[in-house]
């Protein structure tokens, strides 16, 4: 029972956390725009290309604008810029996908550690509950405790005097 829990909840996560990418159709600008924000400017140390307001980030936004209307693709262009310009100049890392998965995975893997671990807790205390021979035994070891707890104290109070 607990094996298929484990494995839904592995099954779900990863459906849920599961990078889709959904086509959406968009304007050469638009496109453009979310290609400078993916990269670092050269122009500005720190600042993305969207975010850099010289001249020079504008006419490379401006050429990344024709390099997507004339019909290259997403990868294409950030080819060119890697191949231009290195390999930092990537604001995102490529493989994002795993930031996403990884804590989810974890996630569901601890809600599975959780729910085995609250089962056997909640079975082992219904069954010391059912048998009345534990019940009674744990009264016993109780005042057997007690009795030697009690004996300890009175040979330490007779010690300190």
């Amino acid at each position: 029972m607990t094996q298929r829990v484990a494995v839904v909840t592995f099954l779900v996560s990863v459906a849920l956390l599961a990078p889709w990418n959904v086509a959406q159709a968009q304007t050469p600008d638009e496109r453009a725009a979310d290609i400078s924000r993916e990269v670092m400017s050269p122009f500005c140390p720190g600042l993305t290309l969207h975010d850099c307001p010289t001249r020079a980030a504008e006419e490379l936004r401006e050429r990344i604008e024709r390099w997507a209307a004339t019909g290259r693709s997403d990868e294409a262009i950030m080819r060119a810029l890697r191949d231009e310009y290195g390999p930092g100049i990537r604001a995102v890392p490529e493989d994002t996908y795993i930031v996403w998965l990884l804590p989810g995975l974890v996630l569901a893997g601890g809600l599975t550690l959780a729910y085995v671990v609250s089962r056997r807790w909640t079975r082992a205390g219904n069954a010391a509950a059912s048998t009345p021979e534990l019940a009674s035994a744990g009264a016993a070891e109780r005042g057997r405790l007690e009795s030697e707890l009690q004996g300890m104290r009175d040979r330490l109070g007779r010690s300190r005097s």
